[in-house]
């Protein structure tokens, strides 16, 4: 199981290499979006939906076992000091790549001026809610030292049930890659 808590995804398929695995997700992409927009489109909804409720129930589970004050402590906020921050900050900015994806499919929209722009305003807040649930409980389950620079998968093991955490770690994790590559 500490090879699992690693958090590869690939380890969940024990005997099967990693380029197997790559290859065989993009090649089904490959398929669903040569066979049309519209079908990759339900497919990218149904990957969402899953990764959603893999992060909202590592946020439900979780955050009953966050210890709030220890994350608010002034020495937690900017853990490593303030270019740390800014490098994190930075990192952050990649989950906004989805907007130029919705952007460029503005000719397949049915309303394109109403309906990206809403589109983008309501996934950004809610993207935004959700990595704020998420970061409360990977820095409130253990001690900050313990789980800086490591993957989900540390916090998401001691706080997930099993089936749930598998759940998380191939819908969550694998989730987030496959949307962006389908996209």
């Amino acid at each position: 199981m500490a090879r699992l808590q690693q958090g590869n995804f690939v380890s969940l398929f024990t005997g099967m290499s990693q380029i197997f695995i790559a290859a065989v997700i993009l090649t089904v992409l490959f398929a669903v979006n040569i066979i049309g927009t519209k079908q990759a489109a339900v497919v990218n909804t149904i990957i969402c939906a899953v990764m959603t409720g893999a992060i909202l129930a590592f946020a439900a589970f979780g955050l009953p076992k966050a210890d709030f004050p220890y994350i608010f402590q002034t020495g937690h906020l900017f853990y490593k000091g303030v270019p740390n921050f800014m490098a994190a900050l930075a990192l952050l900015s990649f989950a906004t790549g989805g907007a130029s994806v919705i952007c460029q499919l503005g000719g397949e929209a049915e309303n394109p001026g109403r309906d990206i722009p809403l589109v983008m305003i309501i996934s950004t807040v809610l993207v935004g809610i959700m990595y704020v649930l998420v970061a409360l409980v990977a820095v409130g389950v253990f001690p900050i030292d313990k789980v800086a620079d490591q993957n989900l998968t540390i916090v998401a093991f001691e706080v997930l049930p099993r089936p749930v955490f598998y759940v998380f770690v191939i819908g969550a994790a694998q989730g987030a890659t496959t949307s962006t590559l389908n996209a």
